[in-house]
């Protein structure tokens, strides 16, 4: 007696979920081509009946948007006995997403002045100073007791003394 089977090939992402559009050729063990283009639906199957005994192999062609193309062998046996009705092999297949691609930062974008002049605006190599910081300023360092800022509070002092004292009349 002449049994057929038939193959289910399910197609998922790495976290179980059906892929569909994926695109396989069916081959047979002396790698001739047997179908070719069967396109996983959206439960991520492609179902294959009335297979002759023997074995087979999938190879994947095309993979889902989105995802790695994994153009491995998926090997399957159809038996050329059974008991009762013929048998369907059930397979499952993985697909990995496409790593996002890392893209270095865009050089410094133009300015709308650079667009319009076609000029590069150059930046000084060295550093900045303010004008109204000189190399002759002092600036205030932790525990300075420069006279300027003594004689500040005092005179700060005094006219709180002098509120104070004037104020209560």
């Amino acid at each position: 007696m002449n049994y057929q089977g038939s193959v289910t090939l399910t197609k998922t992402d790495t976290d179980k979920r059906p892929l569909a559009d994926a695109q396989f050729d069916l081959m047979n063990q002396d790698e001739e081509l047997v179908l070719s283009g069967l396109t996983s639906n959206r439960d991520g199957k492609i179902e294959v009946p009335h297979l002759a005994p023997g074995d087979y192999y999938f190879v994947e062609t095309k993979a889902p948007t989105g995802y790695e193309l994994d153009n491995k062998q998926i090997p399957f046996t159809i038996s050329n006995t059974a008991n009762g009705k013929p048998e369907t092999i059930e397979i499952s297949f993985e697909n990995h997403k496409t790593p996002a691609e890392i893209t270095p930062p865009d050089k410094k974008k133009p300015t709308i002045e650079e667009k319009i002049t076609g000029k590069k605006t150059e930046l000084p190599s060295e550093k900045v100073v303010p004008d109204r910081i000189t190399a002759t300023s002092k600036l205030p360092a932790t525990g300075d007791t420069g006279a300027e800022s003594g004689w500040l509070v005092v005179i700060g002092l005094t006219m709180i003394a002098g509120v104070v004292r004037f104020g209560r009349r």
